[in-house]
């Protein structure tokens, strides 16, 4: 999701299945496993799929009952499955998560209110700006939850945006669509 990373997989020793992840996570990013351990948590079995089913509900969201989560899970495992990394278990675990997601979206009232980070943060800035117009709104990133925020600053906030990415070339074409101005990355504490 946009907010964590999450493997999922089918081993016969718990173990050994965690080592073996923590240990391609280590060469993967050139990095110290031992100096992120603190930021990983694992789940097997039933803990494991209580979780995955919590995530698709958007329970285990930054914000409860949030839109997004549900499509991003359902776009990781077609992912997957297209290279050919899920079998049996894990398409039987990730077709049951997705239909709970929006059996729960459908029957329940969870997606009442604001759904997703961005509608959050403009909600706030509405609730602590009013109406100003003096308002600036730095954005990092060129994804899609800042494309999302920038659409509702848009609809909603009459405010300045800027927008700040690691790609000059994304900011710049987020900035276009969005009538923002682009701040270089390496300035954006001191646009801060």
């Amino acid at each position: 999701t946009c907010n964590r990373v999450e493997i999922y997989a089918t081993v016969s020793d718990v173990n050994e299945g965690f080592q073996s992840i923590f240990t391609f996570i280590s060469k993967y990013f050139s990095i110290n496993f031992a100096d992120f351990r603190t930021f990983f948590y694992q789940k097997n079995c039933q803990l494991a799929v209580e979780h995955l089913l919590a995530v698709v509900s958007s329970l285990d969201s930054m914000v409860i009952g949030e839109d997004q989560i549900l499509s991003q899970v359902k776009q990781a495992y077609q992912q997957a499955q297209t290279a050919g990394t899920t079998q049996t278990i894990l398409n039987k675990l990730f077709q049951t998560a997705i239909q709970t997601g929006k059996r729960i979206r459908s029957e329940t009232r969870i997606k009442n209110g604001s759904s997703s980070v961005a509608t959050v943060a403009v909600d706030l800035v509405k609730t602590f700006f009013g109406n100003s117009k003096n308002i600036k709104v730095l954005l990092i990133g060129a994804g899609k939850m800042t494309d999302l925020t920038a659409k509702n600053l848009n609809a909603y906030v009459n405010c300045s945006v800027f927008i700040t990415n690691r790609s000059r070339e994304k900011a710049t074409e987020m900035a276009t669509k969005f009538d923002a101005d682009v701040i270089d990355y390496n300035h954006r504490y001191k646009a801060v």
